[in-house]
């Protein structure tokens, strides 16, 4: 009469050897070996449903802690280039401070424009233009002329109403 196979009701720690050597991608043979097991032992434990239900729950456990290392590693690397970018950028602007004092006025004259560019750009934010009512200029005229006199409101000349209120600027 031939021997029924029987399945796998719990693990035990032996399974639990098996199942990290899975998940470090040795074969069943290479278990078996390492082992000192068969490779049809290997292959009935590795094959039951509690083994292979237990063995998607760690490698999904796996992938996750994989994935927060390969965020967290991502984020030190951006945060290693932005240190030698940041780095690279005072190199550059030391370069063109000292060629301030260059005696060639060009090279000195290129380095304060390139600095001026910089610190302008940084400080530059976009702008809007508000078209203000007619209503409102007339009340902002007679707050002037009352801050400042009446020699200032009679310099700030009417202006026609408009329909439009805020339009931005094309960038």
């Amino acid at each position: 009469m031939p021997q029924e196979r029987q399945e796998l009701q719990r693990l035990v720690p032996r399974h639990f050897n098996i199942m990290e050597l899975c998940l470090q991608g040795y074969t069943q043979r290479d278990i078996a070996d390492s082992l000192g097991m068969s490779q049809t032992a290997i292959s009935l434990i590795v094959n039951s449903p509690v083994f292979q239900d237990e063995l998607a729950k760690r490698r999904s456990t796996q992938q996750k802690m994989t994935d927060e290392v390969s965020v967290k590693e991502r984020t030190n690397i951006v945060s290693d280039l932005r240190q030698k970018i940041e780095e690279a950028a005072m190199d550059a602007a030391d370069v063109h401070i000292k060629n301030l004092k260059n005696e060639n006025p060009r090279v000195a004259q290129v380095s304060a424009d390139a600095i001026l560019d910089r610190v302008l750009a940084k400080n530059t934010a976009p702008t809007h233009i508000t078209v203000i009512e007619k209503g409102a200029i007339e009340l902002l005229q007679v707050a002037l002329m009352e801050s400042a006199g009446s020699r200032v409101a009679h310099e700030v000349p009417p202006i026609e109403r408009q329909d439009v209120k805020n339009v931005p600027t094309p960038e």
